[in-house]
Parts: C-alpha cells; sequence; structure tokens
C-alpha cells in the first residue's frame, strides 16, 4: 500500500525509501533483547538469535554461549508481534505480510514489501487484504478469524461505515498499482457498480469459495518487526549470503531484500511443532470437570483463553497451550512411556484491558502410576504480579496425567490460569 500517488521511478523510489524509514520508527527498540526460547525438552531464558544459518537453521546465543539449532527443532522463540500500520496480505496458508504497496497484473497481485523482493502472488492465493490494520490485538484477531473462517461465492469488503458488505471486486484491465489512499474501488452490488473511497475500506475477501483456507494447523511461523506472520516450510541462504529464500506452506518461495546478517535482526517470534513433541491442546482430555457453586461453568479451552482471546503472556501472543478456572480438573492419559511434560504457567490478563485482576489461584500437576495419584508439582499462589512459572516433570510409568487449578485465599474471582506451551516430549 503506497502512501503516495506513485506517477514515477522516483515517486516509487522515495515511496520505499520513506518505507524502509518507517519500519525502522515502527520496528520494537527491544528486538535484540533476550527472550525465551522453548525447546522440545527444556525452555532457556535469555536467548537471542545471532545467526540465520543455511538450510532452516539458526543459532543462538544463550548466557554467552552460541547454540546451533533446526528451525523444526523450536517449538517456541518469544512471542508474536502485533501488527504495525502496514496493510496486510493474508494468504491460504495463513501467511500475514506486510506490504508497502500493491499492484494487480492479470491473474496475480504483486506485492512490494520492506523485507522481500517483489512478491507474486497467484488470485488462488490471496485470501484477502487488511487494508487499515487495527492497533488493537484483540480486534486485529477478530478480523483474522472473520477473514479466515469466510464463506460464499461473492467478495466482501468491510466498509468503516457499513461494516461487512457481499458484491464483486472489479480491477482495472491493465496492470496498475491498486488500493492507494487517495484512490476508489469498483465494487458491484446488487449488479449496480459502485466507486467506495479506499480510505473508507478496511479489508477484503477475495471469493471464499475461490480461495479456501488450507494448512492452518500444521507448524510453523516466523513472527517479523514489521508485523508480519508467515506460514514458513523452510529457507535456504544463496551463497555466498547475499540473500534468503523463505519457501511458504503455500509454496510461494520470498526472497529478501537483505543479508542474512541484517534479516536476523528482524526477526521477533518463532513457533513450530518439533518430532516426538505432542501439545496437550491437540490432544483430547479424557475427562474435565469444573466445581464452582458461586460462578458459571468453566470449559476447558484449547489454544485460547477463557474468554476467546489468543493466549498472551507479557510479550505478546503465544499459538499453544490451555486455559482453565478454579476450581478445575483436567486429566489426559499416557501410555507409560518415558517422557517429559513441560509448562509455563501465569494468571491469565483480565477480561478488559485496564481493569485489575485480583485473582489469585494455584496450579497442581499429579500423575497416576499403578494406580496411585502422586503430586509432582505445585505452583507458589499465582497473581498478576507473579513471575510466568516454569516446571518439567517426568512421565515415565504414568498413566494419567492431571492439571489442577485450586482457588487461591481470596476465592475464584479472577482465577484463571493460563497453561502455555503446555507439551509432552517422548525421549
Amino acid at each position: 500500500m503506497s502512501f503516495v500517488n506513485c506517477g514515477n521511478h522516483i515517486n516509487l523510489f522515495l515511496l520505499h525509501y520513506l518505507g524502509w524509514l518507517l519500519l525502522i520508527v515502527l520496528a520494537p527498540t527491544d528486538r535484540c533483547r533476550a527472550q525465551t526460547l522453548a525447546l522440545a525438552d527444556r525452555t532457556l531464558a535469555n536467548a537471542k538469535i545471532v545467526e540465520l544459518q543455511d538450510n532452516s537453521q539458526l543459532r543462538f546465543l544463550i548466557d554467552e554461549k552460541t547454540i546451533d539449532l533446526a528451525y523444526s527443532d523450536i517449538c517456541r522463540f518469544n512471542a508474536h508481534p502485533i501488527p504495525q500500520r502496514f496493510p496486510m496480505a493474508i494468504l491460504t496458508d495463513g501467511s500475514c505480510l506486510a506490504v508497502t504497496s500493491i499492484e494487480r497484473r492479470k491473474d496475480q497481485f504483486v506485492f512490494q514489501s520492506p523485507t522481500w523482493e517483489n512478491v507474486q502472488v497467484p488470485e488462488s492465493l490471496l485470501r484477502a487484504i487488511v487494508v487499515s490494520p487495527t492497533p488493537s490485538l484483540d480486534a486485529w484477531y477478530t478480523i483474522l478469524e472473520r477473514l479466515k473462517s469466510a464463506t460464499g461465492r461473492n467478495d466482501q469488503i468491510l466498509l468503516a461505515t457499513r461494516g461487512w458488505t457481499d458484491g464483486i471486486l472489479t480491477w482495472p484491465e491493465s496492470a496498475a498499482e491498486i488500493l492507494q489512499p487517495d484512490g476508489f474501488q469498483k465494487f458491484r452490488i446488487n449488479n449496480d457498480d459502485t466507486e467506495i473511497p479506499v480510505r473508507e475500506v478496511e479489508a477484503m475477501i477475495f471469493s471464499p469459495i475461490l480461495t479456501p483456507m488450507s494448512n492452518l494447523k500444521a507448524a510453523g511461523h516466523i513472527g517479523w518487526n514489521d508485523g508480519s506472520l508467515l506460514a514458513a516450510s523452510q529457507w535456504r541462504i544463496a551463497q555466498p549470503g547475499d540473500y534468503l529464500e523463505l519457501t511458504l506452506r503455500c509454496g510461494i518461495v520470498l526472497k529478501s531484500l537483505d543479508p542474512p546478517t541484517l534479516l536476523t535482526q528482524k526477526i521477533v517470534s518463532i513457533t513450530q511443532s518439533p518430532k516426538q513433541t505432542r501439545y496437550l491442546s491437540d490432544l483430547e482430555a479424557s475427562s474435565y470437570k469444573h466445581v464452582d457453586w458461586l460462578s458459571p461453568k468453566w470449559p476447558l479451552s484449547k489454544d485460547r483463553d477463557l474468554f476467546g482471546r489468543r493466549l498472551r503472556d507479557t510479550s505478546g501472543i503465544i499459538e499453544k497451550g490451555l486455559a482453565m478456572h478454579a476450581t478445575s480438573q483436567a486429566t489426559f492419559r499416557w501410555d507409560k512411556s518415558p517422557a517429559q511434560l513441560i509448562s509455563a504457567i501465569a494468571l491469565a490478563p483480565p477480561s478488559e484491558p485496564g481493569l485489575p485482576n485480583l485473582g489469585q489461584a494455584i496450579a497442581k500437576v499429579m500423575i497416576m502410576k499403578a494406580g496411585k495419584l502422586e503430586t509432582m508439582y505445585t505452583s507458589p499462589i499465582l497473581s498478576s504480579k507473579t513471575p510466568t512459572q516454569e516446571f518439567s516433570i517426568s512421565l515415565e510409568g504414568a498413566e494419567l496425567i492431571v492439571l489442577i487449578v485450586d482457588a487461591g485465599p481470596n476465592g475464584t474471582l479472577g482465577d484463571h490460569v493460563l497453561w502455555l506451551d503446555t507439551r509432552v516430549h517422548k525421549q
């Protein structure tokens, strides 16, 4: 999305130069700060990415020591970014790509990006465009869910004044830049053609029946400091390290503008699902119960909190985990084989931003061996001021895994606990 009407190559050059400056301004100032690195069998603090290597490898610096890891071995690095003010192209594999200009050429779209060379996307792989991303994290994910779950044959457009409207988007017959802020978008509604000011357009979905979403449950997401979140499968470095080629799950290959040494500084998060590792949120609980006579019945929530929001900690969005309210108990079966249960637990944010959370809760883990229950972990009293608590316990010989949330000293109000990155790693 350009911020001026480019009439010549000089203006286009200035546009991209200004786009780079804007990216620098918008980039998090703490992007090189050490972050949490969750691996299949352990969680490490104070981790920094120091090098992107060939064949989907990364080098981390952890407490002044380097460690080389495969992209596929990482459960999570840091948390996913909040979108910036760049427009976002949403691909059918769930990738969100920040763009600075959009051109329409026959049966494909060409995007200019702060990070990648011209990205050519066939019509069939472009699900939607968010013209004006919201700065609200909850509102952003509400929009994303709407884009991904949409059905029907018609295109759909979200207008600031009218909400969602069905119709048919009409594009220029020849190659041209589209969706410029001072321009108009043609849209056919009930066989009547109309021109809508682009400034009124917040988002648009391309015919859902022609752009089906796929591979959404597959692992592998990389977050970038321009707000992009890319469903990446692998990458390679063009020798002698001039640029990086990143392959998305939908098959599109992105070529970086920067060499890998500079590109490393733009990565803010990684999520993967290593082999031999299963998240509890991907398994069915053998039983669950919530008992509290003074409050509604709260469910066991997977990959969302109890208010339906994405899971998060103080650094941002976390993809995988469970949510439970006091007083509740969730049970999962295990096959007695050697394994580790690893998790991080914290009290959830309040239901409304800015409200205090007065809840206090205690989390426990029990396992059943040979028909006998044994307590393996008990947290301190969790409150809004308690740092995230991490634990790892052995499951060798276990028949059942039992997660429990008990009320703290002040009753059950606000006792909403998140079990983040809760996973079982087979040894």
